[in-house]
């Protein structure tokens, strides 16, 4: 399919299907080879990550904007609902998602985007979908405030092959997966 312009028309840009761009040759009839197959990369509007944790699911969170230098998030009013948003967006574990305030995972540079993030929780970006605002400067939010995030499922217990339902072989589920005690 050669997707584009006819007669010399500019590109919209604003469809929203596939279907909708006008084409040289009707939809399913193509002179192209696959060495002319197209690629794509989707950019988000904002990109996460977290720095300087213990381990890939907890860390400061850094955003950068499109086309924008990485920045850090206020932790004025960003709670657990913020942090799983957060996590959703990265990938991670966020059913306990726990926001940690005060640079617990060291203080960041660069600009400071959000400032009073408020959340529902069920979102999968900052920018996007919740409230907030931009700093007023150094005296309103600075690094020493600069939020992390520690993303985690909850564990969950069960008790298998006992004689009765308070008592047996302990095991415990964590991401997704079961598994069991050791007794050392």
């Amino acid at each position: 399919m050669h997707a584009g312009p006819t007669g010399g028309q500019a590109p919209g840009g604003n469809e929203q299907e596939l279907e909708q761009c006008r084409c040289r040759k009707p939809l399913g009839q193509t002179d192209c080879q696959h060495t002319e197959d197209v690629g794509v990369r989707c950019l988000a509007a904002t990109e996460y990550r977290l720095v300087i944790g213990t381990n890939d699911n907890e860390g400061r969170v850094e955003v950068r904007l499109k086309d924008k230098t990485w920045g850090t998030v206020c932790d004025d009013n960003f709670d657990k609902n913020a942090a799983a948003v957060v996590c959703r967006a990265l990938s991670r574990p966020h059913t306990a998602a726990l926001a940690l305030g005060s640079a617990r995972f060291g203080e960041g540079s660069g600009p400071i985007y959000f400032d009073d993030v408020r959340c529902r929780g069920d979102q999968s970006d900052l920018q996007q979908q919740c409230s907030f605002r931009q700093p007023a400067g150094p005296s309103d939010c600075n690094h020493s405030e600069d939020v992390a995030v520690r993303c985690q499922d909850t564990l969950e217990y069960a008790l298998l092959d006992g004689a009765h339902a308070n008592e047996g072989r302990l095991q415990v589920r964590f991401n997704k997966t079961w598994g069991v005690v050791c007794d050392r």
